[in-house]
């Protein structure tokens, strides 16, 4: 069994009981492929544990556990990260050797969520890139009736009802979001989803943190981790801000893509203001999910969570 932490920082601590290392996202799942199971924090992003319930088994540990195991021990939280994450990681190993942990199943809404979700933003992405190749056929050749234009256009429609279908599967797992962010216009439960999937604001401490991890600053995020995944999930819910004129976002945007054109040299405003949109929005996410008082993660899925 590998014990595993997950961090703010770009890799993962693993540990086998004897040693540690710091690996990168790939050769820590192909560690965990090679050694068949693995010991994780309940905390861990739903999208690492999905990767990660598809090649081992997975026993999660209480992140509390872990707390009060360094207690015990006499050993403080340090500032330097690297060290502290190799010490939780031989700690969430010991844990994991206790008897009476049940592995997750990939039954668990979670990461049926997870799985259903990865497979919308596909469907989704295939749609728009079909929508891309008709534009281009158009743009070329005109309104030809081709065989190749045909199937395209057939392919698109089949996307698009596969992505609609998804949608509607998604908000039947997924977890209840604040109130107040299901009253902004153009906001709803599967844009919900995503965020809970690719970035849960309550596993992150501070806003800051929670931005870096979203991608959504400008300064370098080489040192931490950066998921695409939840940054195109913001830029989604911008998009429908944008489209639905909702209240506040529309203004931002419309100010910040008018000041940005206005540089000399700056070339692409509309993507300029549609990240300090969808900065402005992560920040607004995570204070309501805190400001929600949602602490366990079972709480945030139901009791079969």
């Amino acid at each position: 069994m590998l014990g595993i932490d997950w961090s703010h920082t770009r890799d993962f601590a693993v540990h086998d009981g004897k040693e540690g290392a710091i690996l990168p996202l790939d050769r820590m799942l192909a560690r965990a492929r090679e050694d068949g199971a693995v010991a994780i924090e309940a905390g861990a992003p739903v999208s690492v544990l999905y990767r990660l319930a598809r090649l081992c088994k997975v026993f999660l540990v209480s992140p509390f556990a872990v707390a009060q195991e360094r207690e015990r021990r006499g050993l403080p939280k340090m500032k330097s990260g690297t060290e502290d994450d190799l010490i939780d990681a031989g700690i969430i190993w010991a844990l994991g050797q206790q008897p009476g942990l049940a592995p997750l199943s990939l039954a668990d809404d979670r990461l049926r969520l997870a799985r259903l979700y990865h497979e919308y933003l596909y469907a989704l992405k295939a749609y728009k890139a079909d929508g891309q190749l008709q534009k281009a056929i158009k743009r070329h050749f005109g309104d030809v009736e081709s065989g190749t234009a045909f199937l395209v256009s057939q392919q698109a429609g089949d996307m698009e009802r596969r992505a609609e279908a998804l949608k509607k599967e998604i908000v039947l797992f997924a977890p209840k979001a604040p109130p107040s962010l299901l009253r902004i216009k153009g906001f709803s439960e599967w844009l919900w989803a995503g965020i809970v999937i690719t970035a849960d604001p309550r596993l992150f401490p501070t806003k800051q943190a929670y931005r870096t991890y979203c991608g959504l600053i400008d300064r370098k995020t080489n040192n931490h981790k950066f998921s695409r995944a939840a940054r195109y999930v913001y830029w989604l819910a911008v998009d429908q801000f944008i489209k639905q004129n909702t209240p506040g976002y529309r203004e931002l945007y419309d100010q910040a893509k008018e000041k940005l054109a206005a540089r000399e040299g700056y070339t692409h405003p509309h993507g300029g203001a549609h990240n300090r949109v969808a900065t402005a929005f992560a920040n607004h996410v995570w204070d309501k999910v805190h400001e929600h008082g949602v602490a366990q993660q079972g709480e945030l899925f139901g009791a079969g969570g």
